[in-house]
């Protein structure tokens, strides 16, 4: 197998892999939903086109090797919650942004520690 760009990253919980074209119905979920995009640099996606946009220009950044964009994936469901990645990475010297963003629906479930 060759190297993916980006590389995928796997947790406990999480799988944290390039966006696909398939993911456009999750990202929808969470995209179109204004209290979800109210502190993100991207418009609130008016229709699923929109996502599958944002999704083709993630693939073509890939190709490119210019978009550090990942899905957060559910590992038990596979379901896509959310996303992230680096921005501007070179626009300035030694500088990225970093940006991310989860579906209203997963809020609060972040880490707790095993018992």
């Amino acid at each position: 197998m060759g190297y993916m760009f980006p590389p995928v990253l796997v947790t406990r919980r999480l799988i944290l892999r390039p966006l696909e074209l398939g993911d456009a119905k999750d990202m929808f979920e969470y995209a179109g939903d204004p209290e979800n995009t109210k502190y993100v640099l991207f418009d609130t996606h008016k229709t699923i086109y929109d996502s599958i946009n944002f999704l083709s220009g993630a693939e073509a950044g890939y190709a490119k090797k210019a978009s550090y964009d990942y899905a957060v994936v559910l590992k038990e469901s596979l379901k896509m919650i959310g996303s992230g990645g680096c921005m501007d990475v070179g626009k300035f010297p030694h500088s990225a942004g970093i940006g991310y963003i989860i579906n209203k629906r997963y809020w609060g479930a972040g880490y707790a520690p095993e018992a």
